[in-house]
């Protein structure tokens, strides 16, 4: 599947939502970007990026989609407030969460289906300065 229109869609929703106080910025989407995935999945797992960065207080949000020959790498990049480093090793195991409401599945959720299509997801942060997640996916043949 193509994931560049879905970046689009993911993107536009976003700054139409109820936070118009975040600028969104979409980079790379451009051209195909056809990758290992299923769509609705797909989609669901960028909505649950996107909605992380959000509750995280980021102001600004970047998602950008990079190539290679063998991978297609999109990059959710906030500016919110970072994972604490103790708490980060856990952020994938079900129903951990840094907050009171929600169920703390989404992450969860999100690794086992990036795993399933043979990808992988990985967080990195720094607590004050922010967040990036990296979804890498195996890039289709076309």
């Amino acid at each position: 599947m193509d994931v560049a229109p879905v970046l689009e869609r993911i993107v536009e929703l976003e700054r139409m939502g109820e936070d118009s106080a975040i600028e969104w910025t979409l980079l790379g989407a451009d051209s195909p970007a056809v990758a290992l995935a299923r769509e609705g999945e797909l989609r669901d797992v960028l909505l649950n990026l996107a909605e992380n960065a959000r509750l995280a207080g980021a102001r600004e949000v970047g998602i950008s989609v990079e190539r290679t020959n063998d991978e297609i790498q999109i990059s959710v990049t906030d500016d919110g407030e970072g994972i604490p480093a103790d708490v980060l090793p856990r952020i994938f195991e079900p129903h951990f969460s840094t907050r009171t409401s929600g169920s703390g599945l989404g992450l969860a959720i999100s690794r086992r289906l990036v795993d399933g299509w043979g990808g992988t997801i990985v967080v990195e942060s720094d607590r004050g300065r922010g967040t990036v997640v990296r979804v890498v996916l195996r890039a289709a043949r076309t």
